[in-house]
């Protein structure tokens, strides 16, 4: 519970969970990729021209093993390129928050 609230009490991620700021959003957003494997989005936020792909890890960013965070940034960036086909009129964004603190944007060009 206390790293939930970490996350939705801070400041820098409140565009991502305050519904005032952002068209729409959705948790656990199922995906079929072009070869038929089943993702699973954690958070999908839509903006009037942006739209943005959330990944939480548990744990705190410091600390975490790079090879580790390059899994986790390609990880993200094929959902985002996957989304990006959804969203072709929007800019497309992907930032993995970690529950014990940090967060990584994820170059989606």
């Amino acid at each position: 519970w206390s790293d939930a609230r970490r996350v939705l009490d801070d400041a820098q991620y409140q565009r991502y969970f305050d519904a005032s700021l952002f068209t729409r959003a959705a948790n656990e957003v199922p995906l079929v990729s072009a070869d038929g494997a089943t993702l699973r989005i954690d958070r999908l936020v839509e903006f009037a021209d942006e739209v943005c792909v959330l990944d939480y890890k548990t744990g705190a960013l410091v600390g975490t093993p790079a090879a580790l965070l390059d899994e986790y940034r390609a990880q993200v960036h094929a959902y985002c390129v996957h989304i990006g086909q959804v969203f072709a009129s929007k800019r497309v964004a992907g930032l993995i928050i970690f529950t014990g603190g940090g967060s990584i944007a994820v170059d989606v060009s």
